[in-house]
């Protein structure tokens, strides 16, 4: 009799867990299902917002300023395009035209005492100034466009930066043409082995851009090239894990002073020949506002981001109230170096 009562019970105690088990198995599985099911979210004001103005703008030392001034546009409403923007800009098509806002009123003005009006040049499809920026201006730029929105934005031109060449070195080189994503199209095997130093001024936060441009006369033309190569720790980036345009991955020639801070630093690059007559080399180190640094940076992690929906969005760095884009400014040393 007991034996049969204690069969009973635990039949009864294994029929009521099981119960359980499918009860709460069923609720999960419609969790899931709810979670899975597509909907649609009314974002009231959305389209407002990204109908707003989009500016671009570098301030560079001796050259006159000048803005290029856009519609934004969210990204569904974007043309299929498959050039790259240096093809939309020389050859623009009926959307480039209409993006392009020709009719703002734009001002800048400079440390709060000289104001200059900028006008839309048709030919350069940018609004032009008679203002030519110097280190330590203070900008301050308002856009305001035809249907009454207004942007800001402001940037210092910071103080250059001085650079210095310690020694030159021509190597022979068998050019590898790909090598851990390092693409240099129409290179030879020579290379120029380049040490620098660069000072950095102390007591601030200092942001670089190093530009080597390897150049030569070719069928009338010049063949110009950006890529270079080096191995010390200025130059890596943990974000940048893909390759892109012949760069190679976790390469980057936009850094800070963090590795040398309120010191000289001593570093070496290299660049090869290019194909043609009269080979020389361009170093340019670009002292970048912290805007502009962080631009650049974004831009950089964007472009080597897979466009698809299941990618995580990357952010844009934008220093422009109530818009969109960027004005930064520079102050630059330039070297050149003869092959």
């Amino acid at each position: 009799m007991l034996t049969a009562i204690y069969a009973i019970t635990q039949l009864y105690t294994y029929i009521m867990n099981l119960m359980k088990n499918i009860f709460f198995s069923v609720i999960a599985i419609l969790f899931l299902t709810l979670v899975g099911c597509e909907t649609t979210l009314n974002i009231n004001g959305l389209e407002d917002n990204e109908r707003s103005i989009v500016l671009n703008a570098i301030a560079n030392p001796n050259t006159i300023f000048t803005a290029i001034i856009a519609h934004s546009y969210s990204y569904n409403d974007l043309p299929p395009i498959y050039d790259d923007y240096r093809n939309h800009y020389e050859n623009p098509d009926t959307y480039y035209e209409t993006a392009i806002i020709t009719d703002a009123q734009v001002q800048c003005v400079v440390d709060e005492s000289s104001s200059f009006t900028m006008r839309y040049d048709p030919s350069s499809r940018a609004y032009l100034s008679d203002y030519t920026p110097a280190i330590g201006d203070k900008i301050h730029l308002q856009i305001r466009s035809a249907d009454g929105k207004i942007v800001t934005a402001d940037a210092t031109l910071p103080q250059k930066q001085d650079l210095e060449v310690i020694r030159t070195q021509k190597l022979y080189s068998v050019n590898p043409f790909n090598v851990d994503g390092l693409y240099d199209w129409f290179a030879l095997d020579t290379v120029m082995r380049i040490k620098l130093r660069i000072t950095d001024i102390p007591g601030c936060a200092n942001y670089y851009r190093l530009n080597v441009k390897s150049c030569a006369e070719y069928g009338g033309e010049w063949n110009i090239s950006n890529i270079y190569h080096s191995s010390f720790p200025i130059f890596y980036n943990g974000n940048l894990k893909k390759s892109w345009g012949g760069w190679p991955a976790y390469f980057s020639n936009v850094f800070d002073d963090s590795v040398f801070k309120d010191n000289s630093y001593t570093f070496e690059v290299e660049t090869r020949m290019r194909e043609g007559g009269n080979p020389y080399i361009i170093i340019e180190l670009q002292a970048l506002t912290a805007d502009f640094y962080k631009y650049l940076l974004s831009v950089m992690k964007y472009r080597i981001t897979e466009q698809d929906i299941y990618t995580e969005s990357v952010h844009i760095h934008s220093n422009v109230q109530d818009g969109w884009g960027i004005l930064g400014a520079v102050g630059c040393s330039k070297i050149r170096i003869n092959f």
